[in-house]
């Protein structure tokens, strides 16, 4: 789940980085960008958090994993949202989103990454969506698991006050059209037809 959140995440992000020109200038000018993406971020970090707690596991490892997952998510964006804009740009023009084609994000892909790459090391800018995702969806597992694991507790301490309960009598086997009989009063035996009655039977 928290794979296929990764993903999903990932292509929005990078859908809205191919349309970015159409978005509306002031969110998209204001502080170059950064409290935008940190706000995708975020909503990011809340659907991958969302969609692993719906796992309902009680293992304290996935809190880590999602929090991995939602970090891992806006990086992929990134790179696959500047990819078909990486070779234009180096060639002097900006391609229009519509008539962009697989090969524009094929061929874009390791210009994207290495760009990302050096953004990372030369600025602090880009490394402030990345906490702004992992946190919620750490959070948002870690209460679950926590949640889960109290009331596993709780159920196994009320079993053990409730002390052990008696096995029931298994019901009596009884062959295909056999007519049910009641197991507390045995049935008399049936006699022979043909055998002459005694005289008190008379």
């Amino acid at each position: 789940m928290g794979f296929i959140a990764m993903l999903v995440c990932a292509v929005g992000l990078g859908s809205v980085l191919v349309f970015w020109e159409y978005l509306p200038v002031f969110p998209r000018t204001f502080g170059d960008g950064l409290p935008l993406m940190t706000g995708l971020a975020l909503v990011i970090g809340l659907l991958v958090g969302w969609a692993i707690r719906l796992v309902r596991a009680r293992s304290l490892a996935l809190p880590w994993a999602s929090a991995l997952y939602a970090t891992a998510a806006v990086p992929l964006g990134w790179i696959g949202g500047s990819a078909p804009y990486s070779r234009p740009v180096l060639q002097g023009g900006r391609a229009d989103p519509l008539a962009l084609t697989v090969d524009d994000f094929l061929n874009g892909l390791p210009y994207a990454a290495q760009s990302l790459w050096r953004a990372l090391t030369t600025s602090w800018e880009p490394w402030a969506p990345l906490p702004a995702a992992a946190i919620p969806a750490f959070v948002l597992v870690l209460a679950r698991a926590l949640r889960m694991r109290r009331g596993t507790r709780a159920a196994a301490k009320d079993a053990s006050k409730d002390g052990p309960v008696e096995a029931q009598p298994e019901p009596e086997y009884r062959a295909p059209f056999e007519p049910a009989q009641s197991t507390g009063t045995p049935v008399p035996p049936v006699g022979d037809l043909f055998a002459p009655r005694k005289p008190s039977h008379e």
